[in-house]
Parts: structure tokens; C-alpha cells; sequence
């Protein structure tokens, strides 16, 4: 039988959640453990070879006094980092109120969500404790399941979008998997991330004709979307949002071994406590902490690091255009975001359109990154009802500025690579769009954020070089396990709310100090 692996110890295990889950956690006020002291986030690598992915470890059920929903389980399956190893993460279930169980499938939401941390205490599971997000009850209003993964996975994983598609799917197969329990059997799917959540499901899309073609899903959504590592941080470097990078690059860390040496041998020893603040704490106080800083500070070679072999490597196997995904794919975009240049979701976009994608672009004026996610995080979740009823784009079409147009834009030029020799190329979407030309490469130098180099050199995002090969059924050349050293202490809490302005205001100027309001505000 299918769930004979697994279900003996699950269902002793939610017995046990069954009769303790009031006093687990009931209210905001009865806070869960912390993840880092957390039996129930805790499992041998070695042992849990035997289970496939998307098979539950371990499940209890849990209370969500802030939300308004009718039961909710977090379960722990099986799933494997980058080169294929063995890992393992949490999901939590959420159904909405109302919901009886039938054998009808039932349409599913998955919130991959913008947690942007090197710290385990900021995993989803646990932070969605503190103060409610409003998109995961919008999703639960209307009546859709809610599948709400720790994508980043046991070591924080930051920014390593292979292991965080490959977590993101896996949550799906552990859904069902619940159905036992659960009642639900589900169906039509929507995948949907923000900012960092844009990574985890921009690589879920990416990957799921290889990596989980069973699953049906009908679209995925991603705003603020972050395709390219190198290119966002030429763009927030020396910036109130500087604060991303050093736990993205702790992230790395904590996935690729290489890298993770690279950075003990790069890293100033009197930089590595401030840059290593970021293991501990979520991204809030990130955002608060590195405020303006210029994070090659932190290195020997300074941006010469850059250059380095593993450096480059590393992001580019992080970098996403590489793969078009198979089902169709809604992209919300502020043309003045500061995070996310729009310039090289021009250029993803442009591939995945080229290559018969079904790309849904809306190119947001007079937005940047909050703005967008403010303005149109409500009219996405309104979408899905058509997406769910069948009324889903088969070409690419675009909504807003034309690619390769950018108005007003005052966002500035990434500050480590400016290029004044790019070049266009102006190529034709195939796929019957809506839009035919676009721009490929730069645009023109113009103010969007873009880094230099054409959508043709684009790192292929299916494939993990040297390390790992990332197609179906592969594994890593190399052995050993890949969990790095950033691992984080045991300190921090659940939310970020208690980041004072004063102290906002005294890393950043009073300038800054609004920009972080406006994060802030977003990210709660």
C-alpha cells in the first residue's frame, strides 16, 4: 500500500498532536517551540533514504488562533537538496472554513512565502505564529486549500532555488499524502510567491515537467520577481535594502560546500561577526542591521570576489530563464522595483515566450517593490477563480509598458557593473503574442536595474554545474553532504515587529528610514 512507509508513525504521531494541539499552540499569546529547539523539525539523513519524496516523516496538528480557518496540520516530508541527497522540511496544512471532505478534488494554493532569512527561527511554519499575513487568510476566504512549505528547507537555504523548487514541490506530493488524515483530495493547483517567494516558485515552475510532472498544476504566480542573484545585488548594494544580501549569501552557504569555504577564506576577520548577524535573526532586523552598507566590505578581494570561479558558478546555478515552465505563468512586476530589475525579467520573460511559454506579464508603472505587492497582491488572488475555472492564457501576452520600455523609471543602474557597451537585439515572440517585439540584452543602459549581458548567455537554470546534475534521477558527482557550516545560533523570535524606528533611522538617515517602513509594512 502506498502509505504503509510512513503512516504507522504519522498517525501515532497526530494522535499525540490531536490531544495536545491546544496547549501546542492556540492563540498568539501560546507561542510553538522554536524551530531550533523543535524536536519535530529534527531527522537522520541516513534513515530517511528509504522514503520517497513527498512522503510524510512526521504530522501533528496544530492550532491558529490569528486566522480565521478550520483545521490546520504541519507535516514533515521527505524531500532532497540540490545534488539529490536526502533532506527534509516542514508544510503546513490549512483548510479553509467550511470545507467538507469529499472525494472531489479540491483546488489548492500554495504560498510560498518572502521569509528572505538565513535563520531556522524564521521559517513560515513558525512565523506565521506572529502577526497574520493577509494573503494566506485571503487564500483561505476563498476557499482554497492552503499549502504553506518551509522552502528554504532545514539549514535556512536562502537564495539556493533548485533545493527550494525542489521543497516546494515535495509539499505538494506530501498534501497528498495527507489525504488520510486530512480529507483532502487535491486537485488543480496555483503556486504563488512574492519577492523571495518568487524564487522558490519561479524554480518550482521551472522544474516540474522534470522533477514532479504528476502534479496538476494550473498556473503559477510570482511578483517582485527575482531571477537573477547578481543582478539584484548590484541593485540594492549600498542601499536601505542591502539587508537581503548577506543572508542570501548565507543561504549559499549553507547549500553549496564550496561556496561556503569560499566564504570563510574571502570573509575580513573583522567583518565576519557583522556579516554572520544574519544567522540569527529574520529579515526584518537584516534590513535594519545592513542598511547602506557595501557588502564587498566584507570581503579580501572585494568586488574582485565576484570573479571567482565558485562565486560565479554558484549564482548562475541559481539564476533563472534556463527552462520554460510548463503550465502557464502569471509575472506582476513594478517597473520601478529596487529589488527586483525589471530589466532582467524583461530578458526571462523574453526566453520563456521565445520558447512557446504562456506567460502573463503585467509590467506595473510608478511601482517599485512594496508598492506592486500592495497594488496588486489582491487582484492575483482574485485571478485564480479563472484560473481555477479553466479561463487561463495560451500565449504570452503583456500588460502595461511594452518590454523594453520603462518610462519614468528613477531606479538606478546596479552600482558594481555598469555597463555603457551593451548592445540591443530586438527579437519576435513566437507563441502568437500579443507583444512582438521586445528587447533582449540591457535596454539600451536605460535606468532599470538590469545587468549587462544578453538573455542568450543566461545561466541554464535546469542544470546544477560541477556539483550536482539537475535532471531527473540525477545525483551529485561529488559525495559528502552539503549542508555547509551556516547553521545559526538558537537566538531570535518569531516576528520582527519589535525593530524600533530609532534604530531604523540611526543605520539609515531619515530616507532610508521610509523605505524600510514601506519593507516593513510589506513583509508583515
Amino acid at each position: 500500500m502506498k502509505y504503509d512507509p510512513w503512516v504507522l508513525i504519522a498517525s501515532e504521531a497526530l494522535n499525540k498532536a490531536t490531544s495536545n494541539s491546544s496547549s501546542w499552540v492556540s492563540s498568539v499569546g501560546n507561542a510553538p517551540v522554536k524551530p531550533v529547539d523543535d524536536d519535530f523539525y529534527k531527522y537522520d539523513a541516513q534513515n530517511i533514504t528509504k522514503y520517497a519524496l513527498g512522503d510524510i516523516l512526521n504530522v501533528r496538528e496544530v492550532g491558529l488562533g490569528q486566522y480565521n480557518y478550520s483545521k490546520a496540520w504541519q507535516v514533515l516530508y521527505r524531500s532532497e537538496n540540490t545534488f539529490g541527497f536526502p533532506a527534509a522540511t516542514v508544510t503546513t496544512i490549512v483548510l479553509p472554513v467550511g470545507y467538507n471532505s469529499t472525494d472531489k478534488p479540491a483546488n489548492v494554493v500554495s504560498y510560498q512565502q518572502h521569509e528572505d532569512s538565513s535563520f531556522l527561527d524564521c521559517n513560515p511554519s513558525y512565523s506565521m505564529f506572529g502577526s497574520p499575513d493577509k494573503d494566506l487568510q485571503g487564500i483561505l476566504d476563498k476557499g482554497y486549500i492552503l499549502n504553506f512549505p518551509d522552502h528554504e528547507g532545514k539549514n535556512s537555504s536562502f537564495t539556493a532555488g533548485f533545493l527550494e523548487g525542489k521543497m516546494t514541490l515535495d509539499s505538494l506530493r506530501a498534501l497528498k499524502n495527507a489525504q488520510n488524515f486530512t480529507g483532502v483530495n487535491p486537485g488543480p493547483t496555483i503556486m504563488w510567491g512574492y519577492s523571495g517567494g518568487s524564487i522558490a516558485s519561479g524554480w518550482a515552475a521551472e522544474i516540474q515537467a522534470w522533477y514532479a510532472p504528476e502534479l496538476d498544476i494550473k498556473a503559477t504566480a510570482v511578483g517582485g520577481f527575482v531571477v537573477d542573484l547578481l543582478a539584484t545585488v548590484e541593485l540594492v548594494n549600498g542601499t536601505p535594502y542591502v539587508g537581503f544580501v548577506p543572508p542570501g549569501v548565507l543561504g549559499l552557504g549553507a547549500e553549496y560546500p564550496e561556496f561556503q569555504q569560499l566564504l570563510e577564506e574571502q570573509i575580513k576577520p573583522d567583518q565576519l561577526k557583522f556579516a554572520s548577524e544574519a544567522l540569527s535573526q529574520c529579515v526584518l532586523s537584516d534590513l535594519v542591521t545592513y542598511a547602506n552598507v557595501n557588502v564587498f566590505d566584507f570581503f579580501k578581494n572585494g568586488n574582485a570576489v565576484l570573479q571567482n570561479s565558485v562565486m560565479l558558478d554558484t549564482l548562475n546555478n541559481n539564476t533563472l530563464g534556463g527552462t520554460t515552465p510548463k503550465a502557464p505563468l502569471l509575472v506582476y512586476n513594478g517597473i520601478e522595483d529596487q529589488i527586483a530589475p525589471i530589466g532582467k525579467i524583461d530578458e526571462v520573460v523574453t526566453k520563456y515566450c521565445n520558447d512557446n511559454g504562456k506567460v502573463r506579464y503585467i509590467r506595473v508603472s510608478g511601482k517599485d517593490h512594496t508598492g506592486t505587492s500592495a497594488a496588486k497582491d489582491g487582484e492575483i488572488l482574485d485571478s485564480f477563480a479563472d484560473i481555477f475555472a479553466g479561463k487561463v492564457w495560451d500565449k504570452c501576452e503583456v500588460e502595461g509598458l511594452p518590454i523594453g520600455e520603462f518610462g519614468n523609471n528613477t531606479v538606478p543602474k546596479p552600482k558594481v557593473f555598469n555597463s555603457t557597451n551593451s548592445t540591443n537585439s530586438t527579437s519576435t515572440m513566437s507563441n502568437n503574442s500579443t507583444q512582438t517585439t521586445v528587447v533582449s540584452g540591457s535596454a539600451s543602459g536605460s535606468a532599470n536595474g538590469s545587468a549587462p549581458g544578453s538573455v542568450t548567455t543566461s545561466a541554464k537554470g535546469g542544470e546544477a554545474s560541477k556539483t550536482g546534475s539537475a535532471t531527473k534521477g540525477g545525483s551529485a558527482t561529488k559525495g559528502g553532504s552539503a549542508t555547509g557550516s551556516a547553521t545559526g545560533s538558537a537566538s531570535g523570535s518569531a516576528s520582527e515587529s519589535g525593530a524600533s524606528s530609532a534604530n531604523a533611522a540611526a543605520a539609515t538617515g531619515i530616507t532610508g528610514l521610509f523605505g524600510l517602513a514601506a519593507v516593513a509594512i510589506a513583509l508583515l
